[in-house]
């Protein structure tokens, strides 16, 4: 949820509120989609404007964890589901924010926001897994399971929200934690440990002055997600806020206004007198929205213990007592006299119409929410709280409504939702059950801004959620080939690759025919599949590197070695690509990655031309990302009939951008490839042969090059014939010299 300027307080007087801590021996409970984000913003290093460097963020999860197990502490990541009605408004907010922010957005202002690729959730989850991490999902926003499961654990939360100032568990903020370990001389435990500040609620409650039960109502009134600060704004005019110190700004000194005036009251009377400052209609409701926020705030029992193997325990007394008490609140807001509410406005000068559209704004967000709960399946409850499947299920069910995220993308085209909405509608379809339901989804429109669009469910005959546990192998991969429109020879041809590379080429298929503008080239082709073998086949035989520098530092002197060594070539009676990624040795990784490794490298001439930065190429491959994000997401519907792909194993864009933006200078990629490949002839046939699959599935445009001519000067006639004789000899002499096509200067002689 989020209170409004609590962090900022409580940073600003941390000498009072935190106390440094050793962090080991201990369970940690980490609020997955806040570690995620942090990670990714100011750990991973990863380039934003190019659709998600997902490799490197994955290497940034794994460090980090291992960081943990390093100290002997157990992480039980728990992450958010779906979006609530009360919050779509907040939600839409965000959107629009982050619309703005693509709009203009490039190398040069990269460094000045952030925009969070689409699969960066996926990838964060599936690298947990990888992980062996415990991870649980929520149904719908995680703080509330969060702070239960801390509280039933006894250990610390770490994540960055301000609503862990108010939950009485102890909280560890995100930005106050080492990201190395600090090995201990003394230790009885752990050999190391890692350095953070800790917040525990019974010292601010120390300092403040405060009793237990004042904490929700303080979250309240100050404002949050769900109940806006407005709401109270007649309260906030009954009490006096202190004097501007320098700078500070209005909410910080509403918190220390609500401090003190909360010192003199206990929770109901404070109740009382908050509600008494609004019209009778209004009350109700907010004590009703009160009440709900505050008993969150105090909850005990999670949905996610069954998941998590925890037993459930009794509520406390504290929150018995609000239950209690909770009626009484009500109904005497209800007789209190609305003359005093009505005087108290006109003494302060307050507009009552405002007032009241803002009471009415909080009853509207009032609505119970429908949970996973009332889906009928606990296999599909199952699946989606152990993190198997993803919150858009969740959109789907409860809202009918996707809420599609904006990439980094042209704007100026169409959103790049619309290449998979076919994919989109058989999956609500399934969902739905019922072909009546209007469905929707937000996306941007041809003015750059969001939209809410309509959308019918698919036509094809698909199975119903209720059919989908039982559903066989066969059945399922016969829905998802009619869903993509694979044909029978289309699935023998992929059948030749991997088998866990099989959905990702069939979602690559997919996007080729279904691209309009951009249209996909053979060199969109050619830069995805060398960047899967850089990944999935290099980085198993060779440690990761990304760097030149690092790659010479390291490597330099064995690649000068091998480079004098004659290479043995593997007979070419062996096709399969299975059978020939195993023939790849190590020298042939070391000479690609020579080769290759500086397109993991933004060019710092994009970060001082904004023209020389092609929007086409990021917008083209937010399309093809578009098409993986639903086929994924189809395929894990239909109990995953094909293995599914790990996005972090598949997909660099600094990468692809810097291979694709080379190879449209080409005129003839497959020879400039060739003279790249040399020194590794048996990555070079695994890449012909992924070539020749995929030219077999699809027809690949080959775009030339039109090269134009330059203006030569006319040369004095005399001078050219005395020269002439000795072109003539220079021309016999450099006729068996090699001329590279793709290298315009090749045909020029170094000889002085």
């Amino acid at each position: 949820m989020g209170v409004r300027g609590l962090t900022t307080y409580i940073e600003r007087n941390k000498e009072k509120y935190l106390r440094n801590h050793r962090l080991r021996d201990t369970h940690l409970v980490i609020d997955g989609n806040s570690l995620c984000a942090q990670l990714y913003k100011y750990q991973s290093k990863c380039n934003d404007v190019f659709g998600g460097d997902y490799d490197k963020f994955a290497r940034c999860i794994e460090h980090f964890f291992t960081t943990l197990r390093q100290c002997n502490i157990t992480a039980i990541v728990i992450l958010d589901g779906g979006y609530e009605t009360r919050k779509l408004k907040t939600v839409n907010s965000r959107l629009k924010n982050k619309l703005k922010i693509i709009r203009n957005y490039g190398p040069i202002c990269a460094d000045a926001a952030t925009v969070f690729p689409l699969f960066l959730r996926e990838a964060f989850k599936d690298t947990l897994l990888k992980l062996n991490v415990s991870t649980v999902r929520c149904d719908y926003e995680a703080d509330l399971d969060i702070a239960c499961v801390a509280r039933k654990l006894r250990c610390p939360v770490l994540s960055y929200d301000s609503d862990f100032y108010i939950f009485d568990v102890q909280y560890i903020p995100f930005t106050t934690l080492d990201h190395h370990v600090t090995k201990l001389s003394d230790s009885s435990g752990s050999k190391y440990c890692i350095c953070c500040k800790i917040y525990e609620v019974h010292r601010f409650l120390r300092n403040c002055g405060l009793d237990k039960t004042h904490l929700p109502l303080m979250a309240t009134m100050l404002g949050n997600d769900y109940i806006k600060k407005g709401v109270f704004r007649k309260f906030y005019n009954q009490i006096k806020l202190p004097k501007r110190n320098g700078c500070r700004s209005g909410q910080y000194r509403s918190i220390i206004a609500v401090i003190e005036w909360l010192k003199s009251e206990t929770f109901d009377s404070a109740v009382r007198k908050i509600l008494g400052r609004l019209k009778r209609r209004q009350r109700f409701r907010v004590a009703k929205k009160i009440v709900q926020v505050t008993e969150g705030y105090v909850c005990e029992y999670s949905e996610l213990f069954e998941y998590l193997g925890l037993k459930q325990i009794s509520e406390t007394k504290m929150q018995e007592k609000l239950q209690i008490n909770a009626e009484d609140i009500q109904s005497e807001a209800e007789s209190t006299d609305d003359n005093n509410s009505v005087n108290s406005e006109s003494d302060n000068g307050t507009n009552s119409e405002e007032c009241v559209s803002e009471a009415d704004d909080v009853a509207s967000d009032c609505s119970d929410e429908s949970s996973v709960d009332h889906i009928n399946s606990d296999w599909f409850k199952r699946n989606f709280r152990t993190g198997n499947f993803p919150t858009l299920y969740i959109d789907v069910l409860t809202l009918n409504m996707c809420i599609y995220t904006p990439q980094v993308e042209d704007t100026t085209n169409l959103y790049t939702l619309e290449i998979s909405l076919p994919v989109l509608r058989a999956i609500c379809k399934i969902l739905l059950q019922d072909a009546s339901v209007n469905f929707a989804y937000l996306a941007r429109n041809e003015r750059s801004r969001i939209k809410k669009y309509n959308l019918q469910v698919s036509d094809l005959d698909l199975p119903k959620l209720s059919q989908l546990e039982g559903l066989s192998v066969d059945k399922s991969l016969e829905v998802l080939y009619l869903v993509l429109e694979l044909t029978g020879e289309d699935i023998q041809k992929i059948e030749q690759l991997p088998t866990k590379w099989r959905l990702y080429f069939m979602s690559l298929v997919y996007w080729t025919r279904k691209s309009v503008l951009p249209k996909v080239t053979y060199a969109h082709v050619c830069a995805t599949v060398l960047c899967l073998i850089n990944i999935n086949i290099i980085d198993l035989n060779v440690p990761c590197v990304r760097t030149k520098t690092t790659f010479l530092k390291k490597y330099e002197t064995q690649l000068k070695t091998l480079s004098h060594q004659t290479k043995k070539v593997q007979p070419d009676n062996v096709a399969a690509i299975n059978e020939l990624i195993q023939t790849v040795d190590t020298t042939d990784c070391l000479f690609f990655i020579d080769s290759l490794v500086a397109n993991f490298t933004m060019d710092e001439k994009l970060t001082a031309n904004k023209r020389l930065f092609a929007l086409h190429i990021v917008d083209a491959f937010a399309q093809f990302q578009s098409c993986l994000f639903f086929v994924k997401y189809l395929n894990v519907l239909l109990n995953a009939p094909v293995e599914n792909f790990d996005i972090c194993q598949f997909y660099n864009g600094t990468f692809i951008y810097n291979l694709y933006a080379n190879f449209e200078k080409r005129s003839d990629i497959n020879s400039y490839i060739e003279l790249l490949l040399k020194q590794a002839p048996q990555l070079l046939r695994v890449f012909k042969e992924i070539m020749h699959v995929i030219e077999s599935l699809v027809e690949v445009e080959h775009v030339t090059i039109n090269k134009k001519r330059r203006r030569r000067r006319k040369k004095d006639k005399n001078a050219t014939d005395d020269k002439g004789s000795d072109n003539e000899s220079e021309k016999e002499e450099t006729s068996d010299t090699f001329n590279d096509v793709n290298n315009k200067f090749s045909i020029l002689s170094t000889e002085n």
